[in-house]
């Protein structure tokens, strides 16, 4: 392949593999194994190679890897179960997921290295969920309130838990601090920043689940059961493999969305994982696997 050719060369984690690939105009997309981390669920992956992944089912645990350290333990915040599931792990290698605490309520944590797990705490409530963190250590999620409402937060290490106004989760943040999520009365896509607030960016039963530096998102409309892709300019543009069941997962800083689709035109034939870029999607399934998510992708 000539080098000349590559357009997309970055790293994505699908189905339990950590695969390198280039996607050129000629090959549309070339993938290869790096590591096989089989028995894990796959979340995230940062600009480092770092992976963050879990078990399943009661007394899971959560684990960064690395092809120098390999598996670390998170750990819990006293309880049985550490849980990650569509969160993220930042360019420092810090963590933002939920853990069980002794009482068995869970809370949102921050993890690293350094320091450990970090309890955030909540809004007055019982529970609280983190899901998105970027490169300053601010964390995204979900938490109740004393009155039992379930609501949107942002929290940093020096303003602790703020509440952003509205019913719903926030799923990711930018290194800007614009978050994204699904909220409001009728489960829309939203987008949050500190100067103009909720802008809301699709119609009932919508997610935003991920930002780039550029403000660029990426989700998922279940009603439709379509992937999408919004940014201020363009506004909201459908992935449109054209099949069922379709959702973005991920989008990088060069405006790469992952996620997965429906092969085939049935509710029960496989999955398959997609990449798109510019109106252009191509599956990126690997060979010799049933079927395959991809759930991130980083700059690298």
């Amino acid at each position: 392949m000539a080098r000349s050719n590559i357009r997309f060369a970055g790293t994505v984690i699908a189905h339990g593999i950590l695969w390198v690939g280039l996607f050129t105009p000629e090959a549309r997309a070339q993938f290869w194994e790096v590591t096989s981390l089989g028995g894990f669920n796959t979340h995230d992956i940062n600009n480092s190679g770092q992976v963050l992944l879990d078990t399943s089912g009661f007394g899971s645990h959560s684990f960064v890897f690395d092809t120098v350290n390999g598996l670390v333990d998170l750990g819990t915040l006293g309880g049985n179960q550490t849980e990650v599931f569509r969160s993220d792990i930042n360019n420092l290698g810090q963590v933002a997921g939920t853990s069980q605490l002794s009482s068995g309520e869970f809370h949102a944590f921050l993890w690293d290295r350094l320091n450990g797990m970090e309890d955030l705490g909540t809004l007055g409530g019982v529970h609280s969920v983190a899901y998105g963190i970027n490169d300053s250590g601010q964390a995204v999620g979900y938490s109740e309130t004393a009155s039992g409402d379930f609501v949107p937060f942002l929290w940093d290490s020096v303003n602790g838990m703020r509440n952003l106004g509205i019913s719903g989760t926030a799923y990711a943040i930018n290194s800007s601090g614009q978050v994204v999520g699904t909220g409001g009365p009728d489960g829309r896509a939203f987008l949050w920043d500190s100067v103009n607030g909720v802008r809301y960016l699709n119609g009932a039963n919508t997610q935003a689940v991920d930002i780039n530096d550029l403000g660029q998102v990426t989700g998922v409309a279940n009603n439709t059961d379509q992937a999408f892709v919004w940014d201020s300019v363009n506004g909201l543009r459908d992935v449109n493999i054209g099949t069922l069941q379709e959702a973005g997962n991920g989008i990088n800083n060069s405006g790469y969305v992952v996620g997965t689709y429906q092969f085939e035109p049935s509710n029960d034939g496989p999955l398959h994982a997609f990449l798109w870029n510019n109106g252009v999607a191509s599956d990126i399934h690997p060979d010799g696997l049933p079927s395959s998510a991809a759930n991130a992708v980083n700059d690298s």
